[in-house]
């Protein structure tokens, strides 16, 4: 009975760190997704916002170092919950972006379309690399529990599936976006709204379901 139960919190931890992974792509790939809708209705294409997209690269490389460090001193739990809700913040401050960059071109320009497409970029483009960051605090949790949970001769299977979790969160976000809130709404926004309101919903199911080690159910 002990044995079989050991089993299903091995298997739930598994399910629940690749659930919580997903969620990180669902708020991650869909800037890709809604650039058509940015383009069409603010003329920004990926090359005026390449730079910043390569610097959110760079940005969450460096991330998954330091926040593997943070992860090492601190619950895992918690940090992918924290990474996760934070993500969320900002896929809601980057779908308010164009309210901010109207009122810098106000503020410090002449207000017409071209101040407001600079400031538009700009503004898009600094939130996303701060987004970069926080997007690194997702996969040290997983590096460091899965571990604690599975022995050697197991765990690199465990991994291989775990794996998956990339796949099907770039495959959800693909399907929520590419096959209902745009052809439905045309709405740019809601690209980031919406996946925002699910990372905050998975942010909550992993404080709650997440278990760092054995230990921690005794």
């Amino acid at each position: 009975m002990l044995r079989r139960s050991f089993k299903w919190w091995q298997w739930e931890t598994l399910l629940v760190t690749m659930a919580g992974y997903a969620f990180y792509y669902v708020v991650r790939k869909n800037l890709s997704l809604a650039m058509p809708l940015l383009g069409s209705e603010f003329g920004i294409s990926k090359v005026q916002l390449g730079a910043f997209l390569t610097f959110h690269g760079l940005v969450y490389g460096l991330a998954r170092f330091t926040n593997g460090v943070l992860t090492d001193r601190n619950s895992a739990r918690k940090v992918m919950a924290a990474g996760l809700f934070i993500c969320a913040l900002v896929n809601l401050a980057f779908g308010m972006s164009d309210h901010v960059a109207r009122a810098l071109a106000n503020a410090f320009g002449d207000g017409g379309p071209a101040a407001f497409t600079g400031c538009l970029v700009w503004t898009m483009g600094i939130v996303w690399i701060i987004h970069g960051y926080f997007q690194g605090m997702g996969v040290g949790p997983c590096v460091k529990t899965l571990p604690q949970w599975f022995p050697p001769n197991q765990l690199a299977t465990k991994q291989a599936i775990w794996n998956l979790s990339h796949s099907i969160g770039a495959g959800g976000v693909f399907a929520l976006l590419g096959w209902w809130i745009i052809p439905t709404f045309h709405a740019w926004r809601l690209c980031f709204i919406v996946p925002a309101a699910i990372a905050l919903a998975g942010a909550s199911a992993i404080l709650f379901l997440f278990k760092d080690s054995p230990a921690d159910l005794g």
